[in-house]
């Protein structure tokens, strides 16, 4: 039953392994859109296939994935905004949130990290400033 929920979930979960980063589940299958997959990889291979993007450009380095973070440190992160490459080569933005997983004991045995594309949300966002600022400037303008 976990696995059809993850199949059909609109967010992407990815869990990992402590302290190495193994990925044990993974429903951000690309093009299809769907399935789970465990694909053996870390997410330092992640890191060097799919990087991460912050809002102006730069490329995040490995610590300063939200799962890495989690894993390393035992951060909670929450709702934050990065970019990824897309398929056609422009980027998505992405609403990443991540969180240790911890045994009885407390020690960190996992994480587990959410990915929400919020690339259309920005758009709306981008445009309805984009009409503000006009009508700022009409107004400006007719004073």
């Amino acid at each position: 039953m976990l696995a059809a929920v993850l199949e059909q979930m609109p967010v992407g979960v990815i869990v990992a392994e402590a302290p190495a980063g193994t990925v044990i589940l993974d429903n951000t299958t690309g093009d299809s859109g769907r399935g789970t997959r465990s694909t053996g990889e870390t997410v330092f291979d992640y890191y060097h296939r799919e990087p991460f993007f912050h809002a102006d450009g730069t490329a995040y380095d490995m610590d300063e994935w939200p799962l890495v973070r989690s894993l390393a440190n035992g951060e909670i992160v929450e709702g934050e905004a990065l970019e990824v490459g897309d398929e056609s080569g422009g980027r998505r933005t992405m609403e990443v949130s991540s969180a240790p997983i911890r045994d009885r004991s407390g020690d960190i045995v996992a994480g587990v990290s959410t990915l929400v594309d919020v690339t259309g949300l920005c758009i709306y966002f981008l445009i309805a400033l984009i009409i503000l600022e006009a009508h700022r400037s009409k107004r400006q303008a007719e004073d």
